[in-house]
């Protein structure tokens, strides 16, 4: 037991427990992705969005697109995204957050 523990009178069981790290899941990598292109996203305009989205279905309609959680193999070069390099799931999930914003800005007066 620690000197200052013992001086104290703190039993090992006050000190807080360290929570396991959660096991990282499809649903949530998935969620995660979705939330990171809603931030990045939501404040471009519809040329932007348009010119993201030609870029990411460039590479989503490749025959060797492989929609991978992590590996971080397809280049996708846009202003204000500090990464480059973004996973096949990365990249549909952006598609999906795009369609939605649109379908947003549509259903607005």
């Amino acid at each position: 037991m620690n000197i200052l523990k013992r001086l104290f009178g703190q039993a090992d069981e006050q000190q807080p427990t360290r929570r396991q790290p959660e096991k990282m899941t499809v649903p949530k990598v998935d969620f995660s992705f979705r939330v990171y292109w809603t931030k990045m996203t939501r404040t471009w305009s519809a040329a932007r969005r348009d010119a993201a989205r030609q870029q990411a279905l460039a590479i989503t309609t490749r025959p060797d697109f492989d929609q991978n959680l992590i590996d971080k193999r397809y280049e996708l070069v846009l202003e204000g995204i500090p990464e480059e390099k973004h996973s096949g799931a990365s990249l549909m999930a952006l598609l999906e957050v795009l369609a939605a914003l649109d379908a947003v800005e549509e259903s607005e007066p």
